[in-house]
């Protein structure tokens, strides 16, 4: 059996349980291996955990980083547009793999134990990325005119809240995306700080 097959049969339970109800035990099961057998491929639970949060973590930047970056001269810049595309883009990516979505969210809203203390985790890291790539498009957005002049934390902390809310509507409840329903979703968050 490959790690491969381990992780991604690690990465289904943890979405569906979460990390603490997912047991090495209950992976090597579901693999078809004997429990101690799978410590061939893992140390432990958490190297694997801690493997697909990281992995998935890089896969969203990919994703995020272009838009987030905002290299463009600003005069042309549509931050309205921009933001868009992140919800748009990061509702997509977590859909196409649902399993991945349910562990991201999981992370973002009920991390396990073992990854609250970690300042040099993955994860926190790309949020402090996402916070701190946030801030900018926001203040870029104030200082176009085209945002309410609103404190950056607030404006950054209300983005989030308002992509992890649809990913749960979508995710929790097997929901399909359609983009005229992600357009709707959209303006009326847009309407609350367009200026």
């Amino acid at each position: 059996m490959s790690k491969d097959a381990i992780k991604q049969t690690a990465l289904k339970l943890f979405a569906k349980q979460g990390y603490e109800s997912t047991s090495m035990r209950e992976i090597a099961n579901e693999v078809g291996l004997k429990a101690p057998s799978i410590y061939a491929h893992f140390v432990s639970k958490e190297e694997i955990y801690i493997q697909l949060a990281e992995e998935s973590s890089k896969e969203y930047t990919s994703v995020f980083i272009p838009f987030a970056n905002c290299s463009f001269p600003i005069q042309s810049l549509d931050i309205g547009g921009i933001l868009f595309h992140i919800f748009k883009d990061t509702i997509q990516f977590f859909l196409n793999d649902r399993d991945k979505g349910m562990l991201w969210l999981r992370i973002q809203i009920f991390p396990p134990r073992l990854m609250e203390n970690s300042p040099q985790n993955h994860i926190n890291l790309w949020e402090a990325s996402f916070q701190n790539n946030c801030r900018s498009i926001f203040s870029k957005g104030i200082s176009l005119g085209q945002i309410k002049d609103m404190d950056l934390q607030l404006l950054t902390d209300s983005y989030r809240s308002f992509i992890l809310g649809y990913m749960i509507s979508l995710l929790s409840f097997n929901m399909i995306s359609e983009e005229s329903n992600l357009q709707e979703a959209w303006l009326i968050y847009w309407r609350g700080i367009a200026s």
